[in-house]
């Protein structure tokens, strides 16, 4: 079961999606007085499920537009956009047959969804049948449109298919990261009213190659920068890192910390806006969720998360990692070995927290338009202390 866990800033959510044993795209959402709800989108919207053997799944928020949007591909190929703004109830859209946009490659693609800043865009990128990284996007006021970015740049293919797709803030640019057939780290980006370029990170960086698939790419606000975020074949978390009018550096974050080595295929990078961290979660090959974190000016650490809260093991599904700006929290969500959600999370000045999602569900969310979640509808809370 693949998670997408993020903040939506309009509707004063947090949440997480993802697809259930039964092909089902479920919605987990927590408001800032209410408890955890969960709503099945696919019954609600009626939209068609996902595909049985894909994990292609991105959730994410679009501040231009207001809304949050949950994108993944169905049985036939096409890329599927469930979309809601506060107030309303949630649509669905086939972004394929909308645009005519190739299909993505053979089951097991990944995909990514994000939000642009700078342009007021949100737009959804995948690797299409041909090995070529499509992106699909769209303005407030206009119709979806897609661009074939490996073709426009003339970057090297990817060599699978993990994307990280991400907005940074402090230069206004959007930028894509893979892994090319050499097992080279390649970004694609483009600034408002330029053309898209490409840049080989680890020839200009002489960082060591990925050992895997799990990379994720993120924007830092407090510190300027942005970052990609790889496991090497030693197991060992690499960061490639930039600011404004600076060159593009590699740092070992493992090496540097002493924290345990990566499983492969397990990471999350993210910014944590209310405590002014970037952060890295991951497993190790123990299950524990470790996380490396810094904040500026400061050294990276590490935490053994897992240990810290006494939280169940995480074997094989990779962790989502996210902030929440209303509730001032970050947090760490995964699926365990039994199958439950589990969450771990931390607020300013506090310590870390453990809980099961999936024993405090409650599935009236499904009913609900998005506007409910936000102002508490009568119930507890998920622990005392939250």
């Amino acid at each position: 079961m693949k998670l997408c866990g993020y903040d939506w800033p309009q509707g004063g959510t947090k949440q997480v999606v993802c697809k259930d044993d039964q092909g089902q795209v479920i919605e987990l959402v927590k408001g800032y007085e209410s408890p955890w709800q969960s709503a099945n989108l696919t019954q609600l919207t009626a939209a068609p499920p996902p595909g049985a053997n894909g994990t292609a799944l991105a959730g994410y928020a679009w501040s231009a537009g207001g809304t949050k949007q949950a994108a993944y591909v169905d049985a036939q190929g096409h890329v599927i956009e469930l979309v809601v703004a506060t107030g309303n109830p949630w649509q669905w859209v086939d972004l394929t047959e909308l645009t005519g946009a190739p299909l993505p490659g053979a089951s097991g693609t990944d995909l990514t969804g994000y939000d642009w800043s700078r342009e007021g865009t949100k737009q959804v990128v995948y690797v299409d049948g041909q090995g070529h990284v499509i992106e699909l996007f769209v303005a407030n006021g206009n119709p979806w449109q897609w661009v074939d970015l490996t073709h426009l740049t003339g970057a090297p293919p990817p060599g699978g298919t993990a994307l990280a797709g991400y907005d940074w803030s402090w230069e206004g640019t959007k930028q894509v990261a893979y892994v090319d057939t050499q097992g080279h780290m390649i970004e694609l980006v483009v600034a408002a009213g330029n053309p898209w370029q490409w840049v080989d990170l680890t020839q200009l960086t002489g960082a060591p190659p990925p050992g895997g698939t799990a990379l994720a790419g993120y924007d830092w606000s407090a510190g300027g920068t942005k970052q990609v975020v790889y496991v090497d074949a030693q197991g060992h978390v690499i960061e490639l890192v930039v600011a404004a009018e600076n060159p593009w550096q590699w740092v070992d974050l493992t090496q540097l910390t002493g924290a345990p080595l990566a499983v492969q295929g397990s990471l999350a990078g993210y910014d944590w806006l209310n405590g002014n961290t970037r952060q890295v979660a991951y497993v190790d090959a123990q299950g524990h969720v470790i996380e490396l974190s810094v904040a500026v000016e400061n050294p990276w650490q590490w935490v053994d998360l897992t240990a810290l809260t006494s939280a169940p093991l995480l074997q094989q599904n990779p962790p989502t990692g996210f902030s929440w700006v209303w509730g001032a929290t970050k947090q760490v969500v995964y699926v365990d070995d039994q199958g439950r959600v589990i969450e771990l999370w931390v607020g300013l000045n506090d310590q870390w927290h453990a809980a099961n999602l999936t024993a405090l569900l409650r599935p009236e969310a499904g009913k609900k338009t998005a506007s409910n979640l936000v102002v508490g509808s009568p119930g507890a809370s998920i622990s005392s202390s939250r």
